[in-house]
């Protein structure tokens, strides 16, 4: 219902992006979409792109994956979004190949928590990209490492 959904958009909407992957059991494996308006907002304040995935928060066990930045009155806005059937690098590489197409222009910085899966990704789909890792996920696990340290 989704795929016949975002093909008709596609049809109506000429810059409209979406891709699917489809698994060898014919289950849905990942979904990337973008409109105008996503687009508008990366060609404007894709310099720094930031994501992060959820884990397993809806009915169908997929991974939303949101990718965002800030504009000009700090403000999240969003570029696109996807949903992976799993947490791993090549599920990470073939969603930043979609949005690679889909954008053309890499983001200068990629923020991302500390998955290893997604460090693997954005290195090899964006090498030239620096990559960092998110303040508020290091200071999250602070207590326990610092913790860690002294017994």
């Amino acid at each position: 219902m989704v795929i016949d959904i975002l093909t008709n958009r596609k049809l109506c909407f000429s810059n409209f992006s979406f891709e699917v992957q489809i698994d060898v059991d014919d289950h849905l494996a990942g979904l990337f979409w973008a409109d105008d308006t996503l687009k508008a907002n990366y060609k404007e304040f894709g310099d720094v792109l930031s994501f992060d995935a959820t884990y397993q928060t809806n009915k169908y066990f997929m991974v939303f994956v949101l990718f965002t930045g800030v504009d000009y009155h700090k403000r999240c806005v969003t570029f696109f979004a996807g949903l992976l059937a799993c947490e791993t690098t090549n599920a990470y590489v073939w969603l930043l190949e979609e949005f690679s197409k889909a954008f053309v222009n890499p983001p200068m910085m990629i923020v991302t928590d500390q998955d290893p899966s997604m460090k693997k990704a954005v290195n090899f789909v964006f090498p030239e990209s620096k990559h960092k890792l998110c303040l508020w996920h290091i200071t999250q696990k602070l207590e326990e490492k610092v913790y860690d340290l002294f017994l």
